[in-house]
Order: structure tokens, then sequence, then C-alpha cells
């Protein structure tokens, strides 16, 4: 279920009756009033009045004024909330209220990701898991006669042999089959996508056509959501296995987030095919390609719709991964 106004919407997971609301609209001010979070306009006159109680993530974008006290009663409630600045939406500060106490994980991954072969029996799982969902995607865009036959056809034909490859592959020949992987699939995931947004690579920072920007806005949105999942099952999202750690980088949420990455395709695919998103939501500027506020209205819009699905993938995959941290 989807409620809002257009700087403001709320998405629901039926299933857990909980709620993550985003609010896209420079100038406007959050309040704590009691047990609702109160939103206001730069005039103070009252918008709307959102009940905390069943709130689990505020994602914020844009110049939104908000007070310490605030921040203070989401934490103490466990909701997150996630602040995107800048056009691109890649300045992000993530606060989080209270995380799994449970010490003992922590350890416990700690330990299996500095076992050298440990480690690599979960990055080969991490890989297998995307390839083989890659796979499925392929098939699925077949079926419904999207995408250009003879590339499908090439990179499902790649596939069996990229398996069984990842068997005996040390930790730098899995980079290397991931890569091959990558240079087959997106050709084929690109030519399912309309004309005007089929592009010949992926490029990243900065994105240099509207679909890299909307690939990287939801990939960046479905990371956010792994780190929340990590820390929220006792595991230390800097600590991955597939994604060695680096600093700065939360390498458990990138290993999450892998199998997962050609759903988000999927639907960024139906999103541009059913024309939610189309050419003249985004602009150009010094090079880079930015959506801008009318488009990112219309992409949270049917992102809330979405995103529920993979948070609880997300979590199967973290509860899978811990089991393989800790078999006991």
């Amino acid at each position: 279920m989807l409620v809002g106004l257009p700087w403001c919407g709320q998405a629901i997971d039926e299933e857990e009756g909980l709620s993550t609301l985003y609010i896209d609209h420079a100038g406007l001010r959050l309040e704590k009033d009691g047990g609702s979070l109160v939103v206001r306009d730069p005039s103070g006159t009252l918008l709307q009045r959102i009940p905390m109680g069943p709130l689990q993530r505020v994602i914020l974008q844009g110049d939104i004024q908000l007070h310490s006290g605030l921040l203070l009663a989401l934490a103490k409630a466990g909701i997150e909330v996630i602040l995107f600045g800048g056009r691109d939406s890649q300045s992000i500060v993530h606060c989080l209220g209270p995380t799994h106490g449970d010490g003992h994980r922590r350890l416990a991954q700690y330990v299996a990701v500095s076992d050298p072969e440990k480690r690599l029996s979960l990055a080969r799982w991490v890989l297998r898991a995307k390839l083989h969902a890659q796979r499925q995607a392929l098939f699925d865009w077949q079926r419904h006669g999207l995408g250009e036959p003879r590339l499908l056809r090439q990179a499902l034909a790649s596939w069996p042999e990229l398996h069984r490859e990842i068997s005996s592959a040390t930790m730098d020949a899995l980079l290397g089959i991931e890569g091959k992987a990558a240079a087959r699939y997106f050709p084929a995931f690109f030519s399912t996508l309309p004309k005007p947004f089929q592009v010949t690579s992926r490029v990243r920072r900065p994105p240099k056509d509207p679909t890299n920007a909307l690939l990287s806005l939801a990939y960046t949105l479905l990371h956010h959501e792994a780190i929340h999942v990590a820390y929220g099952q006792g595991l230390d999202p800097y600590l991955g296995a597939l994604h060695q750690p680096s600093y700065g980088r939360e390498s458990l949420a990138c290993d999450l987030v892998e199998p997962l990455r050609s759903r988000v395709d999927t639907w960024i695919c139906q999103q541009l095919r059913e024309g939610v998103l189309r050419p003249e939501y985004f602009y150009t500027d010094r090079g880079a390609v930015f959506l801008g506020k009318a488009g990112r209205q219309r992409f949270y819009r049917a992102w809330m719709h979405e995103v529920p699905h993979l948070r609880r993938r997300l979590r199967r995959l973290g509860r899978l991964a811990w089991r393989l941290v800790d078999p006991a």
C-alpha cells in the first residue's frame, strides 16, 4: 500500500506492518510531537502528521531541517534515518538506532573471514547465487520476447561453463569470472530496454546516461537495505567475502546485494517499458546525468512497491550467510 503527498511517500510492508517514509522536498521541517513525526513547510504550516510506531526507516533527500531531539527519538525507537545529499544521491549519512546485541556473532564472522578457506567458500557461494539469479533473469527476458535474441542466447550459453569454473576458482579467479559474466549479461540486459534507454556499458561515477543513473540510484538504495539487514542480524556489514574488506566500504552489504541486482535490473526494465520513467525526467549537468525531482517522485513511488520484496530476500540471504559463517 502507498500513501503520501507529492513530496512525501510511505511504503508499507504488509507482511510486517512496518513502513519506510520517503521525503524529497527542500525546505521542509521535521519535528517530533508526542508519538508522531510532524512535517511542516518553511512557514511552519503543518503538512502531515505521521505516527512513529509503524516506522522502520526514514529516507530524506535534499535540504530538510530536523532537530537533534527528533533524531534521538527515532534512534531510541529503532528507526533508521538515511540522508541523501547532492543531486547524484551518493553523499549519504546513515543513522542507526540500537542494533543486534550478540557480540559472539561478530566474533564468529571475524574468524570466518580471517580463514582463507572459509572466506573462499563464502565468496564462491555469493558468486554462485549471483550467477544463478542472472541466468534466471536472462531466461525470463528470453521467454517474454524481450531483448536481442542473439545476445540472450550467447549469454545463456556461457553460463554452465562459468558455474563450473567457480568450484575450483581462487579469490582472484572469482573476480575474473564475475567480470566475464558481466561482459555477457549487461549487453543482453541493455537490449531489453526501450530504444531511448539502450546503452553500451555500465558507467558508475558519474553516470553518463539515464539508464546508468537509475541503476546507481536503485543499487544505492538496495545497498543501504543490506546494511540495515546486516546490523539487524548481528553481523558487521564491513566484513565480506567476495568483496574483501576495504576502508569505507560495507563489504558484507556488497555481498548480500549481488544475488538481487538482476531483480533490480528487471524492475528498472519494467518501469522504463511501462513509461513510469521517461527521458524528459532526466537532465545533464557537466557531463553527468541526474534524475530530476519529478522523476525522483515517480521513481520512489514505484520503488516503494518493490522494496518490501527485496527486504525479505535480503533477510533470507543474511540468515543463510550466518549459517555459513557459523554452522553450529
